[in-house]
């Protein structure tokens, strides 16, 4: 008898680390395939003699963001559009016009302008009251990025 309650308690080990192994499977077969799927975004940093790279992957990683929470679109390239487009006075001023109107209380110190090209979603209801057409490819599309000294850059305007 008391060889048979350890040979069910030994069986109960392997069982649950057979269990904890497929587990644990499961999650780097998943964590693998998001690498693989994931396709790969060309960036292109121009030259500026305003932004380090730091400054600009900064700004690209809140453009990722916002691409990635429109359900179907897919990134394909991010590129910096230059100095002149980005960190004027007469653009930061616009900016600034801007974000007051939409509700920011920043002053925003510095401005950059990226261009990009992205393929929307192939189902109708992920585009919906987005303005872009189903199963479309966009090139050239803008994002204007602000921050305060130090901050964080924030979405100001988008668009052609």
């Amino acid at each position: 008898y008391e060889m048979q309650r350890s040979l069910v308690g030994s069986e109960m080990c392997i069982r649950d680390r057979v269990i904890v192994v497929l587990c644990v499977a499961a999650v780097i077969g998943f964590v693998i395939t998001k690498i693989v799927t994931t396709p790969k975004v060309e960036i292109d940093y121009g030259t500026s003699d305003i932004y380090t790279q730091k400054d600009m992957d900064e700004a690209i990683k809140v453009i990722k963001r916002k691409i990635r929470h429109m359900k179907g679109f897919e990134l394909h390239k991010v590129y910096y559009a230059g100095d002149k487009s980005s960190n004027s006075d007469s653009v930061l001023k616009w900016i600034n016009e801007l974000a007051k109107r939409d509700g920011w209380t920043d002053d925003f110190t510095e401005v950059i302008y990226f261009k990009s090209d992205f393929h929307t979603s192939k189902k109708e209801k992920d585009v919906e009251n987005t303005g872009f057409d189903v199963d479309d490819e966009e090139t050239g599309y803008g994002w204007y990025l602000a921050r305060t000294e130090g901050g964080k850059w924030r979405i100001i305007s988008s668009g052609y």
